[in-house]
């Protein structure tokens, strides 16, 4: 038993005639594995919108960062083609 569980099985069932028994493991496992799946797609999708945000960020940053650029381009050309301004 022990050799089965160490090489990865998830329980052990003894040869039994109380079918009852088998059953509720049955059960058992498969909630087991109902929960563990729900788990991994709740997970999946936290790291999903976790990625978007983020890549939503980068985007708004760069468009900042561009705005800013042609704004401080666009100063700068109305100052050295405006003769009056004062440097």
């Amino acid at each position: 038993m022990i050799e089965g569980i160490n090489a990865g099985a998830d329980d052990y069932i003894a040869k039994s005639a109380d079918f009852d028994v088998l059953k509720a493991r049955l059960r058992a496992q498969l909630r087991r594995k109902y929960f563990e799946d729900e788990n991994r797609r709740i997970r999946e999708k936290l790291v999903r919108r976790e990625t978007e945000a983020t890549a939503r960020k980068q985007v708004e940053a760069e468009q900042e960062s561009s705005i800013s650029a042609c704004a401080i381009s666009s100063s700068t050309r109305a100052l050295s083609s405006n003769p009056t301004s004062t440097r």
